[in-house]
């Protein structure tokens, strides 16, 4: 709670939408490059309403919007191949829903009012299931029969991380990595990911730099950091009205430090938001960088850096297999072949 106030009911205003402190100062750290990459294989401009790369398969990317009626299936070369539409009714508060396509499974969450959808991309239909818990933050699928998500727990002033059944809804296994918590844990957000070879959850957080590795089971296994040297970075978390909706904002601006993750094969992926000292503040400014961590054990294995397009920043990317494929704020969408040196360093 903030001053008194349950977060119960209250709209979630997604933190990563404010603008963070533009970085210009040093931090400590150097990058060590494996490749730039300068051109993308594939680029193709879709559409400014796709937030969310939602699933990935060899043949087919899968990208969802705001309205969880809709998904788009593209090929490769970019093609939009499919829309597919579901037959449920909007809401405004199963907007921007966290949605997770494991062809031809679709798993919406409704975070707000902690609701798993699930269908199939053939059927069109969803079958929604009650979650035995309360607003929901962060989720990742990790089977058809389990996720793994962090949101609050029965004293609403606080956020643990729970295993569920994606079958009855019920609480599995609960766990607080982060005993001290002063905002409802939102100054302890970050982004989660599973990867199907580890069979571990990470979390990366996004104000500080820990990275947090853990069995399905919320067992930790360990804790690492990123490069850089963010290990304090102040957060303070405020709440205003808008139209009624009482929304959770920051109370100044923030210095993200991990604006996004994603695990693919062992490796941890992580979007920088904190220029090295090794690159100017103009070299920083045109390129995103994404700092590659061996998932068994923490350990930094390198970098690679992709260029921004049209001024715009990277907004989230999936890794499969060779390909990097990447979002960009606007609607562009990028894929970039990782080559053979950078494929040898990772993937051992």
């Amino acid at each position: 709670m903030i001053g008194g106030v349950i977060f119960i009911g209250i709209s979630l205003y997604v933190l990563l939408q404010a603008a963070d402190i533009p970085n210009r100062a040093n931090n400590g750290f150097t990058r060590n490059y494996l490749e730039h990459y300068s051109q993308p294989n594939e680029q193709q401009s879709i559409s400014d309403r796709i937030v969310k790369i939602s699933g990935v398969t060899d043949s087919e990317i899968y990208f969802s919007g705001g309205d969880p009626r809709w998904i788009m299936k593209y090929d490769y070369s970019l093609n939009l191949k499919d829309t597919v539409l579901f037959g449920i009714a909007y809401s405004e508060r199963l907007r921007d829903p966290g949605i997770y396509v494991d062809s031809p499974d679709v798993y919406m969450y409704g975070m707000e009012i902690s609701y798993l959808l699930k269908g199939s991309l053939d059927a069109f239909l969803l079958d929604t299931l009650k979650l035995e818990t309360d607003l929901i933050t962060r989720v990742a699928q990790i089977s058809s029969d389990k996720l793994a998500i962090r949101g609050l727990d029965s004293t609403q002033a606080r956020q643990v991380f729970k295993i569920m059944s994606a079958k009855s809804g019920k609480v599995i296994r609960q766990h607080d990595i982060f005993p001290e918590q002063q905002f409802g844990g939102f100054e302890k957000d970050g982004r989660m990911k599973y990867d199907s070879r580890t069979k571990c959850l990470y979390f990366a957080q996004m104000y500080q730099n820990g990275i947090y590795c853990m069995d399905t089971m919320l067992n930790l296994k360990y804790i690492s950091r990123t490069i850089d040297t963010a290990i304090v970075n102040e957060v303070e978390i405020g709440m205003q009205d808008e139209n009624g909706v009482t929304k959770i904002v920051p109370k100044k601006p923030r210095q993200i430090v991990n604006k996004d993750l994603d695990v693919f094969n062992g490796v941890v992926f992580i979007l920088s938001g904190l220029k090295a000292d090794n690159e100017t503040y103009a070299e920083f400014s045109k390129i995103c960088a994404i700092d590659m961590y061996n998932g068994e054990n923490g350990r930094y294995i390198g970098s690679i850096t992709i260029p921004t397009w049209k001024n715009k920043r990277l907004k989230e990317f999936k890794v499969y297999n060779n390909n990097l494929i990447a979002l960009y704020e606007g609607g562009n969408c990028s894929i970039f072949k990782l080559n053979d040196r950078v494929l040898r360093e990772i993937y051992f």
